[in-house]
């Protein structure tokens, strides 16, 4: 069960960032509950947690393109996946300047 097409590639990321988004949430839900806080909008990071989720989509997908080369074919030109990798490194070198005590 592995893409097939660009459909299929596509749609792999969506899903896979989709799920992360969705389980991001849902663990900061049971976290929330957990030591009663309330809900209100204590619920953040909604850019960052996209970012993430398809920053793991993009890794997973490379990874799988190792070990099928028919993923790798589907890949083709990884300018998309080093545009996210160097979003991720600029976003958390940026991140990192300001500590979070002061932000």
């Amino acid at each position: 069960m592995i893409p097939a097409d660009h459909n299929e590639l596509f749609a792999w990321t969506l899903a896979i960032t989709a799920g992360y988004v969705v389980m991001g949430y849902l663990l900061e839900l049971i976290r929330m509950r957990r030591v009663g806080k309330p809900l209100g909008r204590s619920l953040g990071g909604g850019v960052k947690r996209v970012f993430d989720g398809l920053t793991l989509a993009v890794s997973l997908l490379l990874l799988m393109g190792v070990v099928y080369p028919s993923v790798m074919e589907l890949i083709g030109d990884t300018r998309l996946f080093a545009i996210v990798a160097g979003l991720a490194g600029v976003l958390y070198s940026l991140h990192a300047l300001v500590p979070e005590d002061v932000a």
